[in-house]
């Protein structure tokens, strides 16, 4: 199959990495500005790359990158910080001790084996169950390079769009070659150049972070996780590379101006981005499908959207091989990105420390008043599993919940369980 990718950011050669192996691809690596803020991914994230023969060790030199072992969280609740680690196991025991610990208010997060590294503030030797921090630019050169010339690559602008009712028919460069596929990929970003914006679910309210101002600075200490921070009216983060830190603040602009986010921030030189946080209804649509930021974005938080492309690649190879329908493929990541958006404002709802509006409007949004009654009124742990939810697993639900300080309201009495929690969390 002939398919062409259109955008040369981190979306766009991850697209060209999974596809050339049973395709022929190229890939129009254009001038159009990539967001520049994913610096920060997920242990699923690494996985996916060594099954794509990515040898990490010159992966995270090339990229300056570092080790990523879990998000930690301040200010989000009162006014102490909790972790979400990486590297659980995945096994029924695992989940049922830490539902235990959750229920009997012992802490979830020391069940990864990582804790002591993110107490020492340390990383182990290996890749397993580990993220990176990296820097992103670096990341489409590193790609182009261990392609070669298993692919094409257009240094080029799309100028013009020939469609055909819901096909595209061809796309034509400045420099006037058309160029023809069976399959068009969209890695344009919030431009959402091939997809379009006619059936995109808009999911930005009041409430809801739409803004962020970027910066760098120097650090002295290297920390294996994303440091974020709840601010007056989003949060800040906090990503070490290898040569600096990746600074930023996410807001909600219907409650703050940019200058006023730089005066909370403490800076002036910055860059301002703005995004339409939301969900294409269908992100496969005729021969054209959409890939990372053009397909779905929330926010940062999490680093979730990058493993989403990842997640897409997968199954649009599992179309293509006619092992699913693009109707499956649509309906799957629609409802990925549902679960991810229920996770993501979990984070939100209980901040008892910053008493500003954008904080204590968290709890009243229609769409979450069913999970919230579910999950903290009730306490009912099992709501994940009865909504057929799969991108995170139960512990990492709890050590949100726990983090935020959110009391269950009953207790599992099983001395088995006891004793599994004292033997994982040594």
């Amino acid at each position: 199959m002939n398919i062409v990718i259109v955008g040369g950011g981190t979306a766009g050669w991850l697209s060209a990495l999974s596809l050339s192996k049973n395709h022929n691809v190229s890939i129009i690596d254009s001038d159009i500005p990539t967001i520049g803020v994913g610096e920060s991914t997920t242990d699923r994230l690494v996985e996916w790359l060594q099954r794509h023969n990515v040898d990490m060790n010159d992966f995270i030199k090339k990229v300056n990158g570092t080790k990523k072992l879990a998000s930690h969280f301040t200010n989000f609740s009162y006014d102490y910080g909790f972790f979400h680690p990486f590297n659980v196991r995945d096994d029924r025991d695992f989940y049922d001790v830490s539902k235990w610990a959750y229920t009997n208010q012992a802490p979830v997060p020391g069940l990864s084996e990582f804790y002591h590294h993110l107490l020492n503030k340390t990383a182990p030797d290996n890749f397993d169950g580990v993220a990176v921090h990296w820097e992103n630019g670096l990341v489409p050169t590193y790609f182009n390079n261990m392609l070669g010339d298993t692919i094409k690559v257009h240094k080029d602008t799309v100028v013009d769009i020939i469609r055909k009712q819901d096909n595209i028919d061809s796309i034509v460069l400045s420099s006037g070659e058309a160029l023809k596929a069976d399959l068009y990929v969209d890695c344009t970003g919030f431009h959402k150049k091939l997809i379009g914006n006619d059936h995109f679910e808009s999911w930005n309210q009041k409430g809801q972070v739409d803004t962020a101002i970027a910066w760098q600075e120097d650090y002295d200490q290297y920390l294996p996780y994303t440091e974020l921070t709840a601010m007056e009216y989003g949060w800040s983060w906090t990503i070490h590379t290898k040569d600096r830190a990746g600074r930023g603040y996410v807001f909600d602009s219907e409650y703050t101006s940019i200058e006023s986010a730089k005066k909370e921030a403490g800076v002036t030189d910055c860059r301002v981005i703005h995004f339409d946080p939301g969900v294409q209804k269908n992100m496969w649509k005729g021969n054209t499908v959409a890939v990372g930021l053009s397909a779905h974005f929330l926010e940062p938080m999490e680093a979730t959207n990058i493993e989403f492309a990842t997640k897409q690649l997968d199954m649009i190879e599992q179309v293509l091989e006619s092992n699913a329908t693009v109707e499956q493929f649509n309906r799957t990541m629609y409802n990925n990105a549902h679960e991810i958006r229920a996770f993501i404002k979990l984070h939100y709802i209980n901040n008892q420390y910053i008493k500003t509006d954008f904080w204590s409007t968290q709890k009243n949004s229609n769409w979450f008043d069913p999970i919230y009654d579910e999950l903290v009124t009730k306490s009912n742990l099992d709501y994940i599993k009865q909504t057929n939810w799969e991108w995170y697993d139960i512990f990492s639900w709890l050590c949100i919940l726990q983090g935020l300080n959110i009391t269950p309201k009953h207790k599992i009495d099983n001395p088995a369980l006891l004793a599994k929690y004292q033997l994982m969390s040594i």
